[in-house]
C-alpha cells in the first residue's frame, strides 16, 4: 500500500481563558453548598420526624385532593406529632390557598400532588426546625438572642394593644356626634354649571358685542366657531383659577366680560350652581367608625403610657441626654 496524506485545516480555536476557574468557581461553590444544604437538611428532618414522632395518615392524604369531603374527615387527625395535631382541614385550605393562585396554570393530577406534597414537607419542615430551635434554646444565644428579645417585646406589645383594642366601643351616638361636628369633611363641594369659549381677541369680542345686543350666548358662538361649545359641570376646586374667579362673581345666566389667559380671551357663562350637600350618615358610617375606634384607641394608650410613667422611678442620664440633643440640635441646624 502506498502512502497516504492528511490535511488538517483548522477553522476555529475555542480555548478557555487563563482564568475561567477563577470566574466560575463561586457559581460552582454555591451550587455545591445548595446541594449540600438541602442533604444535609433532609436528614435533619429525617431525624427530627423520629424524635417528635410524626405519623402521617396516608389515607387522609390521599383524600386531600377529593372535593366535598365531610365535615368528619376534615377534622381527622392527618398529622401526629408529640407536640400536637393537625387535622385535614389544615391541608385542604393551604391547598385551595395555593390553587386560587394559580388559576392560569393547569394543574393535572400529578402537579396537584406534587403540590401537596410540597405544602406537607414545608410545613413539617418549618415546625420540625422550629421545636428544635427552642429545645436547644438558640433565643438564649447568639447571634438569634437579639432578634428573638425584639419579637419578643413586639409580640407583647401586640397583645397589650390588643387588649386596648377590646375597650373600644363605639355607639351609635358617637357616630352621630362625629358626624355633625365634622360634617364638612363629609360635605361635597358646590357643583357649577358653565359654558366656556376661548380664542383670539378679535372673534371673542365679536361674540361679547352680539351678546350685550341681546344674541343669546350660544348662537353668537356657533356663529362664529361654527360649533356648539360644550357644557362644563365641576366643583370650584376642579376649576381652573383664573376661570373661577371670575364665575364667583356671576349671578346664573350672566355672561363674563372678556377676559385674558395667556395669549387668548375668555368669554364664560354660568348656567347653574348645586349647592354643596353632605354625604349621607350611611354612605360615611363605617369610616366613621374606624375613626372613632382609632382615637379612642390612642386616648386609652396615652392614659395607661402616662399612669405607667407616674407609678415608675425613671432617671435620665443627663450626659448622654446632652450628647442626644446636641447631635439632634446639629442637624435641625442642618436642615
Amino acid at each position: 500500500m502506498g502512502e497516504m496524506a492528511v490535511i488538517i485545516r483548522i477553522k476555529e480555536k475555542n480555548l478557555q481563558q487563563p482564568d475561567h476557574y477563577n470566574s466560575v468557581k463561586k457559581s460552582v461553590s454555591n451550587d455545591v453548598w445548595k446541594k449540600k444544604q438541602g442533604i444535609y437538611t433532609r436528614n435533619l428532618i429525617d431525624t427530627l420526624k423520629k424524635k417528635y414522632n410524626v405519623q402521617i395518615d396516608a389515607n387522609l392524604l390521599h383524600k386531600a385532593l377529593i372535593q366535598d369531603l365531610s365535615p368528619e374527615d376534615l377534622e381527622k387527625p392527618l398529622i401526629s406529632t408529640d407536640r400536637g395535631n393537625f387535622p385535614l382541614r389544615f391541608l385542604v385550605d393551604k391547598i385551595n390557598k395555593e390553587k386560587n393562585l394559580m388559576t392560569r396554570i393547569h394543574l393535572n393530577d400529578e402537579k396537584l400532588r406534587n403540590m401537596r406534597d410540597n405544602i406537607v414537607y414545608n410545613f413539617l419542615s418549618q415546625a420540625l426546625i422550629n421545636w428544635e430551635s427552642l429545645d436547644r434554646h438558640y433565643e438564649n444565644k447568639p447571634p438569634l438572642k437579639p432578634i428573638f428579645e425584639f419579637y419578643k417585646q413586639h409580640r407583647l406589645i401586640k397583645e397589650l394593644e390588643n387588649r386596648f383594642t377590646q375597650q373600644v366601643k363605639v355607639s351609635d351616638n358617637d357616630v352621630g356626634a362625629y358626624y355633625e361636628k365634622n360634617i364638612s369633611s363629609y360635605t361635597q363641594s358646590d357643583i357649577i354649571s358653565f359654558a366656556l369659549v376661548r380664542g383670539d381677541t378679535g372673534l371673542i369680542n365679536k361674540i361679547w358685542a352680539a351678546v350685550t345686543h341681546g344674541e343669546d350666548f350660544f348662537t353668537a358662538v356657533r356663529k362664529y366657531f361654527f360649533h356648539d361649545t360644550p357644557t362644563e359641570n365641576l366643583s370650584y376646586d376642579n376649576i381652573e383659577p383664573t376661570v373661577r374667579n371670575v364665575l364667583k362673581s356671576l349671578t346664573v345666566g350672566e355672561v363674563s366680560r372678556p377676559f385674558p389667559d395667556n395669549d387668548q380671551m375668555i368669554l364664560v357663562k354660568l348656567l347653574g350652581k348645586k349647592k354643596a350637600t353632605p354625604m349621607p350618615l350611611d354612605h360615611v358610617k363605617n369610616d366613621i367608625i374606624e375613626k372613632i375606634k382609632k382615637n379612642k384607641f390612642e386616648q386609652i394608650r396615652s392614659n395607661y403610657l402616662a399612669k405607667l410613667k407616674t407609678n415608675s422611678a425613671i432617671t435620665v442620664n443627663e450626659n448622654t441626654w446632652d450628647s442626644l440633643k446636641r447631635k439632634l440640635g446639629d442637624k435641625n441646624e442642618d436642615n
